[in-house]
């Protein structure tokens, strides 16, 4: 009985073939060390293409040219971003250092010098971009390699299939956000689909509702531990919750982190980061069975009377906050009469 031909056999007979095929036969590789794209994918056009990696996990290495050639840089080289492989077959497990920060900006180096900024403006905002990204904690550790960092520009804009992700409120594309941060934060993304902002974007497929970067940003992440970034999260909830921030802002807590000081309750602390819920869910922090429990968590010796707590309340709204419209105006004449 004959040996079954082996799936290694079939790649390197079809890679053989398609060289000899090919217009950039071996001697012009060694030449000009500029392998064509219909080289590159003649291999890696191939679904079933994959290599195992050191840590036991499979690399998928197929790239649809269907969908390659309908992208961004779909008139690219591949060599342009793989600028170590000058020659097919490369070798396996070879050290690819693509750099989208280095390349973009050497072209737009490139259009400043030959003045033909206008016709590739936006080339120019991707730049202005990526000098936002390269402050971020996504940008390091190392910022010479973009290999080597938290999360480098085709983590959240794919490899090869690039597209323009508009993030505007209302815009289809920003559906997706949530599915392609949730690629490296898995847990975050398992908490942010129980929530109300969850549930809306990727059950109902309400573009108004919140997706990561309408709290965190797109380019110019920070750690949500600095100081500055919880802030800017917290007035980034006013940019949908635009009454409610107002109101908050008139509280205690508001009132000091309107100074810059973040030892005060903020939205999240109260209504949770990933996992925030409407008021009339029993799962919500901030449902009335466990608002003792969430102003417990800065109060320790918080009593039940902090449950009558109005940390939204409005003195100027006598339909909904009766007491406190009474109160307000009391002392209002009270201080009119001393004077």
């Amino acid at each position: 009985m004959r040996n079954p031909i082996s799936p290694a056999w079939l790649l390197t007979s079809a890679l053989v073939f398609t060289l000899l095929l090919s217009p950039f036969s071996t001697a012009a590789n060694a030449q000009e060390g500029n392998p064509a794209n219909a080289t590159c994918l003649a291999c890696h056009n191939m679904k079933a293409l994959s290599t195992k990696l050191p840590n036991g996990e499979t690399r998928q290495l197929h790239v649809s040219k269907e969908d390659f050639d309908k992208s961004i840089h779909g008139k690219r080289a591949c060599v342009e971003c793989h600028k170590d492989i000058i020659q097919i077959p490369h070798r396996k497990g070879i050290d690819r250092k693509v750099g989208c920060v280095q390349c973009h900006r050497k072209l737009w180096a490139d259009a400043q010098a030959d003045g033909t900024t206008v016709e590739h403006a936006r080339l120019g905002d991707v730049v202005t971009q990526i000098d936002s990204y390269m402050k971020s904690i996504h940008a390091r550790p190392s910022e010479d390699d973009q290999s080597r960092t938290n999360a480098t520009c085709y983590d959240c804009h794919d490899a090869h299939y690039i597209s323009h992700i508009d993030h505007t409120v209302g815009s289809p594309s920003r559906l997706k956000i949530p599915l392609i941060c949730g690629n490296c934060h898995k847990d975050i993304l398992e908490t942010y689909k129980t929530s109300v902002h969850g549930q809306e974007v990727l059950v109902k497929g309400n573009a108004n509702a919140a997706v990561c970067v309408d709290c965190h940003t797109t380019h110019d992440i920070e750690s949500p531990k600095e100081d500055s970034t919880r802030l800017e999260i917290t007035r980034s909830c006013g940019n949908c919750h635009e009454k409610e921030l107002e109101t908050y802002l008139g509280t205690y807590h508001g009132q000091v982190s309107a100074l810059g000081y973040t030892h005060t309750a903020k939205c999240f602390e109260c209504h949770g980061f990933h996992d925030i819920k409407r008021l009339n869910d029993e799962t919500s922090s901030m449902h009335i069975n466990n608002r003792l429990e969430t102003c417990k968590n800065c109060h320790e010796d918080a009593s039940e009377g902090f449950i009558t707590f109005q940390p939204h309340g409005n003195p100027n709204d006598f339909e909904n906050y009766p007491l406190m419209y009474l109160a307000s105006k009391g002392m209002i004449g009270l201080l009119a009469s001393v004077f």
